[in-house]
């Protein structure tokens, strides 16, 4: 979902693996935003616009918000040194403890909506879940086998082929979901960066956001990398991340916003 806050003009689309969590609760708490879109969009049985993390271009394409409403918001999302988000996703796969929760989550979800679904309907549901859960953790397995820096490595070089055969920028891996975006928050500076876009909005409320969450076993980013992946990573890449002010060591500078150019 995003978090519209509609009275002051504000779209909050939410990053995986950035905070968005915590941005997405304050703006709901403080500034009264709602959830777009409240349930999965879907069409033909597929899902076109999930509930957690969905972009502009979707919101749009499928109706969720109109061309004019997106127009006149300041359109926020979050953004994180690649090298960091990057281990962050690989121990969440290989840890197997996060594919656990994601499933536990959803077959929540199917138990509320339980009374609503014809019996078939159900079974086939669960069925998918445990399915996907199973397939995760398969996937989740073979990175652990293969290790951190073989799996980035194939991952880069994945990436580099579907961006040449289809004439796509390497940019959405590193930095993806800021498609109609406005301002990106960096997620290192996240508290002062909230902060920031609320003076930018015009909003006279300011927030404290709490501790981001941490990933179980997860390890100081620069000790995963080997040198032939940082530099694999920093050949690809280097010009976008420094365009957003990251690099292997960190965060360059403590601007905590980045303004983008949509047009």
């Amino acid at each position: 979902m995003a978090i519209l806050c509609r009275e002051h003009d504000l779209l909050y689309i939410r990053v995986p693996a950035t905070g968005s969590s915590v941005v997405a609760r304050a703006l709901q708490e403080k500034l009264g935003g709602e959830s777009v879109p409240e349930r999965p969009v879907r069409r033909n049985g597929d899902t076109v616009v999930p509930k957690t993390h969905c972009t502009v271009p979707e919101l749009v394409t499928h109706g969720v918000l109109s061309r004019e409403c997106v127009d006149r918001c300041l359109v926020v999302a979050n953004v994180r040194n690649p090298f960091d988000r990057w281990t962050t996703y690989y121990q969440r796969r290989a840890g197997g403890d996060w594919i656990e929760y994601s499933a536990g989550v959803q077959r929540r979800q199917l138990a509320r909506r339980r009374e609503k679904l014809t019996d078939e309907e159900y079974e086939r549901k669960r069925r998918a879940i445990n399915q996907r859960e199973q397939e995760q953790k398969q996937k989740g397995r073979l990175m652990r086998w293969v290790g951190f820096n073989a799996w980035m490595t194939y991952t880069l070089v994945r990436w580099w082929w579907k961006g040449k055969s289809r004439g796509q920028e390497l940019s959405k891996y590193a930095f993806p979901m800021l498609g109609g975006v406005d301002v990106a928050i960096r997620q290192e500076h996240l508290n002062e960066g909230v902060n920031r876009v609320l003076e930018i909005a015009g909003v006279d409320e300011r927030v404290r956001l709490p501790e981001k969450n941490m990933t179980s076993a997860k390890q100081p980013y620069t000790e995963y990398y080997a040198w032939s992946s940082r530099a694999l990573v920093e050949s690809m890449l280097g010009s976008e991340m420094r365009h957003f002010g990251y690099g292997f060591p960190g965060p360059v500078g403590d601007e905590p916003v980045v303004f983008l150019n949509n047009e």
